[in-house]
Parts: structure tokens; sequence; C-alpha cells
């Protein structure tokens, strides 16, 4: 169980870095991925890069 949880938070970390690298809010990312962590990093896998 405890292993579930960790990699769901790596999941979520994961989201949030990916968000952050398309200039994207990194907290709201962080929020969104320990919530949602699969669902949450195909999101950013997903969405588009922010525009300067």
């Amino acid at each position: 169980m405890c292993v579930l949880l960790v990699l769901h938070c790596a999941i979520g970390l994961a989201a949030a870095q990916v968000a952050r690298r398309k200039g994207l809010n990194f907290s709201r990312w962080l929020t969104w991925g320990l919530i949602g962590g699969t669902p949450a990093l195909v999101a950013a896998l997903l969405s588009q890069e922010k525009q300067p």
C-alpha cells in the first residue's frame, strides 16, 4: 500500500514537472497531480505550451 502511495506522488510530481517545462503553473499542477495521479500526468502531457 505504501509503495502505491509513493508511486502516486511521484507521478503527480512528474505531471507538475512536465507542466513547468511547458510554462504552466507548477504549484497548481502539483496539486492536481497529487490528487489525480496518472490522469493529471496525461493531461499535462497533452496540454499546450503557454504563449509568451
